[in-house]
């Protein structure tokens, strides 16, 4: 009985554990899409190229570094009881778990919530404005937790786009005095759609196209 006590008690902490991390993820997903749509959609003459796949994929790396602090945390709880380590220790690691895991929670959500809201290209302002991927970007003080949660967009006036190229089949390669940027899909389809989108509002003609590989 009393082992199946304590199972039952380790099970609610988990869970509570797993409840108060995972909420703030939620919370500041929706508010961060709030804010982008309100930013780059609303009232606005757009087409939004949406991918809910990748969207996910984005937060993938984030859920992961969750889970493994959901891990660490319940296990350094079942530790401190069995050891009893002081309270400085406790303390100080509650600190680090906590630090870390607000960093990664805050851009997750807002990954995820960059992914929702998708590819957006402004008729108005003739601007392209997408997620980025953390791939062929430029140098910058958090450019490892770019490449690990990509957590932010960027905003290019389609004039400045030179000439761009399909890779690795579901991924554009748009080329100019920015450098280049990646743009991934989860599907051809999305992609030859903003090529279609680029085109259009930029005129391209046949001579400026410089892909390799597959054509759809």
């Amino acid at each position: 009985m009393a082992t199946k006590k304590q199972d039952a008690g380790s099970t609610a902490i988990a869970s509570f554990i797993a409840i108060v991390i995972l909420l703030p993820f939620l919370i500041v997903a929706i508010f961060k899409y709030l804010m982008l749509k309100r930013s780059f959609i609303n009232n606005k003459n757009v087409v939004r190229i949406v991918d809910i796949t990748r969207a996910f994929n984005r937060i993938i790396p984030g859920l992961s570094i969750v889970t493994i602090i959901i891990i660490v945390t319940y296990s350094f709880h079942q530790i401190y009881i069995d050891q009893h380590y002081s309270d400085a220790i406790l303390s100080s690691t509650i600190a680090v778990i906590a630090f870390i895991y607000i960093l990664t929670a805050w851009r997750t959500a807002s990954a995820f919530a960059s992914g929702l809201i998708g590819v957006v290209i402004d008729s108005d302002d003739a601007t392209l404005n997408f997620p980025t991927d953390g791939v062929l970007r430029s140098f910058s003080f958090n450019v490892i937790m770019n490449a690990i949660i990509p957590a932010s967009r960027e905003i290019l006036t389609l004039n400045r786009i030179q000439t761009y190229n399909r890779q690795a089949g579901k991924t554009l390669i748009i080329h100019g005095d920015f450098g280049s940027r990646a743009i991934t899909f989860s599907d051809k389809l999305r992609r030859d759609q903003l090529i279609s989108l680029i085109s259009g509002y930029r005129r391209f003609s046949d001579s400026e196209y410089s892909g390799e590989g597959d054509y759809v």
